[in-house]
């Protein structure tokens, strides 16, 4: 589950020795504080998941939180689990805010991840501390929630562009393969036309022979035509005379 915010804290500013939470601590400011304004968070509440057995729960709800907010203390300070809280913090480059809720110096361990961070002064002024903590959360929610709305934006765009692309290249090898096609066909035409031009040559040249051959045959008819009408005086004489 995704989470707005992951509150790094020390139990000790939140419940007593005999584990029951403190009237009016900080951290139970901040829940309420959140709650009343539909801001999601994770915390160890009851305080289970402190140790090295617990790290990899720590560091999922880290991950999967927007906002880590460290609430700096002298107790916090002193421990190496929330130091090791913040390094995990920074490591998966997470938006970081220190709520200062008193004057500690922050541990040696952390510093460098945190020192030229803007923190939030709780001693100074608590009532505005807690507005501008307010602010700054959902300042940066909506800020993340603007970027992934355009990243969102901007992924839609370069998918339809995709698939633009892909229908367009599709389109094109369509048209490729159509003239493909339509050239082949284009040349069984030709050959079908050179085909039939050769039949055509060939029946004209066998017309032509065959005319050459009724000439000649006429030209023999002719050649023969004046000894048959000579023949038949000549038979016609011989009765006459006889």
């Amino acid at each position: 589950m995704a989470y707005d915010l992951f509150i790094s804290y020390s139990r000790r500013d939140y419940t007593d020795e005999s584990n029951q939470v403190i009237p009016g601590n900080i951290i139970t400011q901040i829940k309420q504080l959140l709650d009343a304004n539909g801001i999601t968070y994770w915390f160890d509440e009851d305080g289970i998941f402190s140790g090295d057995a617990f790290a990899p729960e720590i560091a999922r709800n880290i991950k999967s939180s927007k906002i880590f907010l460290f609430i700096s203390s002298e107790h916090s300070n002193a421990s190496e689990w929330t130091s090791n809280e913040i390094a995990t913090a920074h490591t998966y480059k997470k938006k970081i805010i220190p709520f200062k809720y008193d004057d500690s110096i922050y541990n040696d361990s952390v510093i460098m991840y945190i020192s030229r961070l803007d923190y939030i002064d709780y001693p100074a002024n608590p009532i505005k501390a807690l507005d501008r903590l307010l602010s700054s959360i959902k300042d940066y929610l909506n800020k993340l929630a603007e970027k992934e709305h355009n990243e969102r934006l901007a992924e839609e765009r370069r998918r339809n562009e995709e698939i633009s692309r892909k229908e367009k290249a599709a389109k094109l090898q369509a048209l490729k393969e159509k003239i493909t096609t339509l050239e082949t066909r284009k040349l069984d035409i030709e050959k079908d036309i050179l085909s039939q031009e050769k039949s055509l040559s060939e029946l004209r040249n066998e017309k032509r022979i065959i005319e050459l051959n009724i000439a000649e045959i006429e030209e023999e008819i002719e050649a023969l035509s004046p000894r048959k009408k000579a023949d038949s005086v000549s038979i016609i004489t011989n009765i006459l005379t006889f």
